[in-house]
């Protein structure tokens, strides 16, 4: 136990020293094409790489590493819809200081207003506060304001522009997009969902007005460390599908007091972290969850079965296949509808996965319990 004491922390020490080098060499940017009429859109950089590949209309790209403060450019290769010919766009980025930004292709390939609006999700949401951002590109569209129920989220977002507001989590809500002085007039039925805290909600809006072939798109990302999202998981604020509890009290719990917390709130250590909900744990059987927290050694092992080095997305999981975590042990990665599955049993949804400023939290209804565990920590002595 000792030597492997050793190496974990050699392995985080290592990790640390890393990232506190290069935690502020990077911009992050994204690309939302909004445009009508497009069937895909690709992204080259200025060294030729080309990053991105037949991004379809209203999807949402993974971050890019940008150099920082450093103006460069971009090509875009546009196919609109209907036809096999791509034409190409150099447009320029300006310089970006370290933080998440996001690029909007909007106008229209009809009138040629092609334009991007590059967003500073930092700069425009304040730190740890849930932040909704729209992007209108709905062509001939008076002033839209959106609204959740009664209440009015953002007040007025004109056509090719995006608004942001700070808007309370809470356990659901009903987003609909309306003319802003018709509020019946309802663009989108409203959807129920829920926002989480600490998130930034980005939304595009696409499509022609008057018309019934608007859309509307939806990516979020969580512009806090791990354990700053998941401390905001409480049941004050209760996530639920009207079956699963998303809240996250009671892991938050044992990593307070294993004192494991400060390795998931460290910025410069990237992590995937499998995150059990209060759910999960509640339906844990009590002599195993009181086995696990009488014994540091236990809680250290049982902990680190949930925790990989590195951040990754879902598709880079189900890539690798197999990976080590942190506690030595191995999980394995399927492809799912949805999502993935861990050890082909355990289901993580592709839609609980929250990109964090230190590595990726899924949220899971089952307890990864290491192999041998109860034998090792709840029968002997």
């Amino acid at each position: 136990m000792f030597k492997k004491l050793v190496l974990l922390a050699a392995i985080f020490l290592l990790t640390a020293t890393v990232h506190a080098d290069t935690a502020d060499d990077h911009a992050h940017l994204r690309l939302m094409p909004l445009v009508d009429g497009v069937r895909g859109v690709s992204v080259t950089l200025q060294d030729g790489t080309t990053v991105l590949n037949n991004l379809a209309l209203g999807a949402v790209s993974d971050y890019i590493e940008m150099d920082v403060n450093r103006s460069t450019f971009m090509i875009l290769g546009i196919t609109p819809a209907n036809t096999t010919s791509t034409f190409f766009r150099e447009w320029s980025i300006p310089p970006l200081a370290p933080g998440y930004y996001t690029a909007a292709l909007v106008g229209s390939l009809g009138d040629n207003t092609l334009n991007l609006i590059f967003i500073d999700e930092n700069g425009v949401c304040e730190a740890e506060t849930t932040c909704l951002i729209v992007v209108n590109n709905i062509k001939g569209s008076p002033a839209l304001s959106v609204i959740d129920g009664p209440d009015t989220l953002i007040d007025s977002v004109l056509y090719r522009q995006a608004a942001v507001e700070g808007v309370n989590p809470a356990t659901f809500w009903e987003f609909a997009a309306v003319e802003r002085d018709n509020p019946t007039s309802v663009l989108f039925p409203p959807q129920t969902k829920f926002f989480e805290p600490n998130t930034i909600y980005l939304f595009g809006l696409t499509g022609t007005y008057p018309g019934r072939n608007q859309q509307m798109s939806m990516a979020r990302r969580v512009p806090t460390d791990m354990m700053t999202f998941l401390r905001g998981l409480t049941a004050n604020v209760q996530l639920t599908d009207g079956e699963i509890l998303f809240a996250t009290e009671n892991i938050v719990a044992v990593l307070e007091q294993s004192g494991y917390d400060t390795l998931l709130a460290n910025p410069y250590m990237d992590l995937t972290v499998f995150a059990p909900t209060d759910g999960a744990i509640l339906e844990a059987v009590p002599e195993f969850f009181a086995c696990a927290t009488a014994n540091p050694d236990a809680m250290q092992a049982l902990i680190m079965n949930h925790i990989l080095i590195g951040g990754r997305t879902p598709a880079q999981l189900v890539e690798a296949g197999t990976l080590m975590t942190m506690g030595g042990g191995t999980h394995t990665f399927a492809p799912a509808e949805g999502g993935f599955l861990i050890d082909n049993q355990v289901r993580a949804e592709q839609a609980l996965a929250y990109p964090t400023e230190n590595g990726t939290v899924y949220l899971i209804d089952t307890v990864l319990v290491p192999e041998n565990f109860v034998e090792e920590f709840c029968e002997v002595g």
